[in-house]
């Protein structure tokens, strides 16, 4: 059976008609792609950075402490020895991008043998991602 639209205008069969059925087109995997498409560029737009702008210092007391936990064990004769505890017991923001963090660190000597120093630093956020370590004193 055909369909005429116009004169000699064979448009198609019925059977051709039901030969497209909703598995031959995109389907659950279509939908499903799409989906998954969408999620992955709204991610990408929320890690952008895109129109947002940061509500806080580009420094802190966390980082102040990370940034001279790395100094401390620039100075030591075995780093990967160094055990810090989870926290400093102090972080004293002082103006101008410094700090004086007061903690200690357990690590081995040239001899093997774990010593504890306990340490005061003073450590400065430069901008950039770039800190640097202002002083060090040894504590008794």
């Amino acid at each position: 059976m055909s369909i005429e639209v116009g004169p000699d205008k064979n448009i198609g069969t019925s059977e051709e008609a039901s030969a497209q059925t909703p598995e031959s087109g995109y389907g659950f995997y279509g939908c499903l792609g799409s989906i998954i498409l969408l999620f992955a560029v709204l991610m990408f737009m929320g890690d952008c950075g895109c129109g947002s702008t940061k509500d806080g210092p580009e420094h802190d007391e966390t980082m102040a402490w990370v940034m001279t936990q790395q100094f401390i064990k620039d100075q030591l004769k075995a780093p990967s020895t160094a055990k810090f505890p989870w926290t400093a017991n102090a972080v004293t923001y002082l103006g101008d991008g410094r700090y004086r963090v007061t903690a200690y660190v357990d690590s081995q000597n040239s001899f093997g043998a774990m010593i504890r120093m306990n340490f005061t630093a003073t450590v400065k956020y430069r901008g950039d991602d770039y800190w640097v370590l202002e002083k060090l004193l040894e504590q008794p």
